[in-house]
């Protein structure tokens, strides 16, 4: 038992004070936290460095230069031109449609 003096008082406690005890955490554990600690910053710094995300494919409108995403199949984009272009043909507004 631990026992302290306050005031003339002398109070007991079943052990030290946060503050009086001592790290009894043997050399083993303490390298196990550090490497534990470390492979947990490794991994974080691994998750965050696989890369930019490439950017998805758009086809683009050569007259009015509005973005469709490169998953469209023709007919939504001859869609496109019927809504929007009447006048314009589908090889002018998507000339990129198909070539890789």
């Amino acid at each position: 038992r631990y026992q302290r003096r306050v005031h003339g008082v002398f109070f007991a406690f079943a052990s030290l004070p946060i503050s009086h005890q001592t790290n009894k955490m043997t050399n083993g554990q303490k390298a196990a936290m550090q490497k534990a600690k470390k492979n947990a910053v490794l991994a974080k710094e691994k998750k965050k460095s696989d890369g930019p995300k490439t950017a998805q494919k758009m086809y683009i409108c050569k007259k009015c230069y509005t973005q469709i995403a490169g998953t469209a199949k023709e007919p939504e984009l001859r869609k496109h031109i019927t809504d929007k272009h009447a006048d314009a043909t589908f090889e002018f507004c998507f000339p990129s449609f198909g070539q890789e």
